[in-house]
């Protein structure tokens, strides 16, 4: 129901109104498991800050306003949520949890491999998934890959920091993967 309210909300945004954009904080109604594993994750509770959600009519309209590839999802610009159509998206909850984790690990400074398992832990993306693992994950630019190898790179990712997560704590992986970057999405 909680999650429901929020689609509601982001559907009149753009469909009922004519509206491109919404907000969403973690604190809107449907985001409460992703908040809750956040903050066990991190030990912190999360921020209230509102953040700008942009929802494209198009494939094309969110390539241009995102400057992202046709095949993502959704992305992080400046704080900015880009959506694609939530006709494309089946679960734009997770979706909007998915970017507004990369929001609160961007500020920690971590490499994207290390931001993006984070991310997917979060979130609960790749439980239960099975594939190749992608090798040299730490010296791949994401931005580089096709959508195929962008799964790989995510569910790599995810697989790796979660080992990491069963040997060290959330504030040992700061002090362990300070600043650098494999390059950004």
């Amino acid at each position: 129901m909680k999650k429901v309210f929020v689609l509601v909300v982001l559907v009149i945004s753009v469909v009922g109104l004519g509206y491109r954009a919404a907000t969403v904080s973690w604190y809107d109604n449907g985001l409460e498991d992703y908040r809750y594993r956040l903050e066990c994750l991190t030990g912190e509770k999360a921020t209230e800050t509102v953040y700008t959600v942009i929802i494209a009519d198009s494939t094309g309209e969110f390539c241009r306003l995102s400057g992202l590839p046709y095949w993502v999802l959704a992305g992080v610009r400046d704080d900015t949520i880009f959506m694609q159509p939530l006709s494309l998206n089946y679960d734009p909850i997770r979706t909007i949890a998915h970017e507004l984790s990369h929001i609160v690990f961007r500020r920690y400074g971590f490499s994207y491999w290390v931001e993006e398992g984070l991310v997917c832990i979060v979130t609960c993306e790749w439980m239960g998934a099975n594939m190749k693992e992608m090798a040299d994950i730490e010296t791949v630019d994401p931005s580089k890959l096709d959508f195929y190898s962008y799964q790989k790179y995510s569910f790599t990712a995810w697989k790796r920091v979660s080992l990491l997560l069963q040997e060290h704590s959330f504030e040992e992986l700061v002090k362990l993967f300070p600043g650098s970057d494999g390059g950004r999405f």
